[in-house]
């Protein structure tokens, strides 16, 4: 659900689906979660970089990457190529945000990475 309505937030999907945790999370002192969202934002998000990591620790990320940029204040083409450009083995997908969903993604997951099989890989797209 985060994917079709991300300002719902993470927890989107299981206040959909779990009554006793909707209840649970109404109920809960709202300064008190507000204080955690803050909180979690500004440790995860320390840097002025896009992601919150710091330069020195994008560039020592040596793994196979996929950035995809999305379309909001936080997610902009701009942010995405500044990725790439730290990260010495990332993909920039070229995908339109009109192109982008689980299918499209897949595939081009999938075809990044040389694999065209992807009930061989367990990727569900």
């Amino acid at each position: 659900m985060f994917w079709s309505d991300p300002d719902a937030g993470p927890w989107s999907s299981i206040l959909a689906s779990d009554r006793a945790f909707a209840e649970s999370f109404l109920r809960q002192d709202l300064d008190h979660y507000l204080q955690i969202v803050v909180h979690s934002r500004d440790s995860l998000f320390s840097d002025t970089l896009p992601s919150g990591a710091t330069c020195e620790q994008l560039v020592a990320i040596n793994v196979p990457a996929f950035i995809m940029p999305g379309n909001d204040a936080l997610h902009t083409t701009s942010c995405a190529q500044v990725l790439r450009e730290l990260m010495p083995q990332a993909t920039l997908s070229s995908l339109k945000l009109s192109q982008q969903n689980a299918t499209t993604i897949g595939q081009w997951v999938c075809e990044s990475t040389g694999v065209h099989d992807a009930a061989r890989t367990g990727i569900a797209a």
